[in-house]
């Protein structure tokens, strides 16, 4: 019988239009093999969905990174020197891992009341001083809950990655097929797997408890001498495939099975608060100021999973929540830490692969490794382990490192939400991204804007939700502040060679800094921005003509995506600088790396005039702070008067 991997085709590197995080090529595997029979038939291979270039200075939602294949470190003179440093690493490793995973804590287990289940938000409020210390949770809903699947077995296509569970612990890259699959044809594939590997390991398939699956899992990870691959259908865009829940839009919708559309328990799930589609624009929720749908945050993905099919150590992009929720099929084994231990869990991976992390130092955002929590724990750093069954919630919080695998065929779909508690972390992230440099890690959306928005509706936000949203703006403006003066110290050896129109020259003089930069607005595409940014030109004191002048200069932009710093990566929603002759955008922290590209400039220092592009004077964001304080205490008066806690 032709087995599936045996003549299986596969890429010797992925596209940038593939999934993000496997590129190199794959690693000539050994002749001994655990297998998955495959008798199905198999879908034609469909285009892969189109998607716009994540290069710079152009960011998208989970962006795609092309990283340096590292060269092999554990490569020694024989192949006997070989074979004894694998056989110490394996000792060392079942020693401190394997048998001492007994003395994993659990995660919390949260059970609300149906009133307390009307509200994700307040119930996460509720939970988060305790829960967020696990860095995950779970949560099982009511008994009345029971959300129709909607998905079709047969109504869309995905393409899997090939996972060698034998190496997650290594840090290498998985492997994209181009085989299609539907939900059936996975399925049979994945439960014949299961059957074969558990029968031959001496475990019955039907009284396998997750222990013993656990177990046998870190014994492969850690000790397997023979390569195990399986497939997992992760990151699947539920644009493409239509959601596991009730959905009101197209194109997901259409791909739902036609006889529950019309049927009452849809139109009640279709509204249902814990609806993945609609709880990231909740009132309470941060990420309904973005104004725009941002594949796999606020757009929910599947996960589509198999036995041992591995979620590697990572966080949330932008150290966001996240809820997964499990549709059907077997349990996921997830584990935790913390998001304040998220610096000491960053360290301990980089001293466990530090070869790995020298090469790429994204390596952790390429969700490719996986260490055991036994020696997490043996290392002082808290971790906890839950196990999510069909029907359940499972919850990480902001910042937390989380990671995990499959017990067996098994349908989740999960989507990032972001309370107000939320924001500093989401500040803080981007501050990390710096120091990738490129490699890995990128913002997938402006964190400026999405603040700035809240807090022009804060009247929109609950009360305890407002005082947090004016003090990061706040905390923003004083970045900006800073950014403004360290512009105006690097930048006065080269006053001479810049011109100020008197219009702009009164602009500086508004701010208070002597910047030599020729100022360009920066355009928007709605007539009521357009007017918003000639309304704040007047309060500058420039003369009609002058006003409409500096609105021509600008730069039509289509989205924040357009100024994305080209040293950090950061998407420059409120200032940058611009050097129109060779094309070449920075954010204010970068100002000397402007045009210090020497394949651009012809190795010659660059003369021409750049620019400083802004959205809004710094005096303008004060005042939006100001609007939103006074709203903020207007609203706590009128709570206080009516007994409001």
């Amino acid at each position: 019988m032709e087995t599936f991997f045996s003549k299986r085709k596969t890429r010797n590197s992925s596209s940038p239009d593939e999934l993000r995080n496997s590129h190199l090529p794959r690693r000539q595997a050994s002749s001994k093999k655990a297998v998955i029979s495959n008798d199905i038939q198999h879908v034609a291979p469909t285009k892969a969905r189109k998607r716009r270039n994540s290069e710079p200075p152009v960011v998208q939602p989970r962006p795609k990174r092309t990283i340096k294949a590292p060269e092999r470190h554990d490569i020694l003179l024989s192949q006997e020197e070989r074979m004894l440093f694998q056989a110490i690493r394996n000792s060392e490793k079942l020693t401190s891992s394997v048998t001492n995973l007994e003395n994993i804590s659990d995660a919390p287990t949260y059970y609300p009341t149906e009133e307390e289940f009307q509200n994700p938000f307040r119930y996460l409020q509720k939970i988060q001083p305790e829960a967020s210390r696990f860095g995950v949770c779970k949560i099982v809903p009511p008994a009345s809950w029971s959300p129709p699947m909607c998905l079709d077995n047969s109504g869309f296509t995905f393409t899997t990655r090939t996972q060698r569970i034998d190496e997650v612990g290594q840090g290498k890259p998985f492997v994209f097929g181009d085989t299609q699959y539907n939900l059936k044809q996975y399925k049979q594939v994945a439960d014949e797997f299961l059957q074969k590997w558990l029968t031959s390991h001496g475990m019955d398939p039907s009284t396998a408890t997750p222990e013993m699956i656990e177990k046998e899992y870190w014994r492969i990870v850690e000790t397997a001498p023979e390569p195990v691959e399986v497939l997992y259908g992760a990151d699947v865009d539920t644009a493409d495939s239509g959601s596991g829940f009730p959905q009101a839009t197209m194109p997901g919708a259409s791909k739902h099975r036609p006889a529950l559309k019309n049927s009452p328990k849809y139109e009640h799930y279709l509204r249902h608060p814990w609806n993945l589609n609609s709880v990231p624009y909740a009132k309470e929720s941060m990420l309904r100021f973005l104004g725009e749908e941002v594949s796999g945050v606020t757009r929910p993905w599947l996960y589509i999973g198999m036995l041992f099919s591995t979620f590697c150590w990572h966080n949330e992009d932008h150290h966001l929540y996240s809820i997964n929720y499990l549709h059907e099929g077997a349990p996921k084994t997830w584990y935790g830490v913390p998001g304040e231990y998220a610096t000491d869990f960053e360290r301990m991976m980089r001293s466990s692969v530090m070869e790995l992390f020298h090469e790429r130092k994204g390596l952790l955002s390429e969700l490719v490794t996986m260490l055991s929590p036994a020696v997490l724990k043996a290392n002082k750093i808290p971790v906890c382990r839950m196990v999510q069954k069909a029907g359940e919630f499972a919850i990480t919080f902001a910042q937390a490192y989380h990671g995990g695998f499959n017990q067996g065929f098994n349908i989740a779909e999960a989507v990032n939400i972001a309370p107000a508690d939320w924001l500093p972390f989401g500040r803080a992230a981007l501050d990390s991204y710096v120091s990738f440099k490129g490699q890995g890690r990128f913002p997938v959306f402006a964190h400026e804007k999405l603040v700035y928005h809240a807090c022009e509706r804060v009247n929109q936000l609950p009360l305890e939700s407002q005082k947090l949203v004016y003090e990061e703006l706040e905390a923003i403006r004083q970045i900006e502040l800073k950014m403004y003066e360290d512009l105006k110290k690097q930048s006065m050896e080269v006053a001479a060679n810049n011109a100020l129109d008197p219009a702009l020259a009164l602009f500086l003089a508004q701010e208070r800094h002597a910047i030599p930069w020729e100022i360009v607005p920066i355009k928007m595409m709605t007539t009521n921005d357009v007017t918003l940014n000639m309304d704040m030109t007047t309060s500058l004191g420039l003369t009609s003509r002058q006003r409409t002048g500096m609105a021509n200069q600008g730069r039509m932009l289509k989205s924040e995506d357009d100024y994305q710093c080209s040293c950090c990566m950061r998407l420059c929603f409120f200032s940058a600088l611009v050097c129109p002759e060779h094309n070449s955008i920075v954010c204010l922290a970068h100002a000397t790396l402007l045009c210090n590209d020497k394949s651009k400039t012809g190795n010659v220092k660059c003369m021409c005039r750049k620019q400083l592009a802004f959205r809004f004077p710094l005096v303008h964001l004060g005042k939006v702070i100001d609007t939103a304080k006074a709203a903020y205490e207007r609203e706590k008066i009128n709570h206080s008067s009516r007994g409001v806690q």
